[in-house]
């Protein structure tokens, strides 16, 4: 399975019928850390996931629904793209926890691509 985070900002996307895609500009708060620029901080990441709300919106909206997916196509070669508005905080660490949640609790192997990071804005 290959998850991306990415920045609506920044980039354009070109999406597969295949892909399953969370736009989560208004949906999630933003991230109130301000030390860090990107999310990839463990301590950045720790934090954001104890605001009010994020970890029951994370495991309602992305993680039972990537679930789903799973449990319905019976296998792992899809791509999840979780984009945000500028891409270097929330969709980077919700993009970090869903993979780290898919290897401990399922055992399901990603690949994990933070494009926003990596493309040159």
């Amino acid at each position: 399975m290959y998850i991306g985070s990415f920045g609506h900002d920044h980039l354009e996307l070109k999406l597969r019928s295949t892909d399953v895609y969370f736009d989560i500009r208004d949906d999630f708060p933003t991230c109130v850390d301000k030390t860090s620029r990107y999310g990839i901080n463990k301590s950045v990441q720790k934090n954001y996931l104890k605001q009010d709300g994020v970890k029951a919106l994370y495991k309602k909206e992305i993680y039972e629904k990537v679930m789903k997916k799973i449990h319905r196509r019976k296998h792992h070669n899809f791509r999840v793209f979780i984009g945000d508005s500028s891409g270097a905080k929330e969709s980077v660490i919700l993009a970090e926890r869903l993979e780290r949640d898919l290897v401990k609790k399922h055992k399901i192997v990603s690949s994990i691509d933070h494009i926003t990071l990596t493309a040159s804005v």
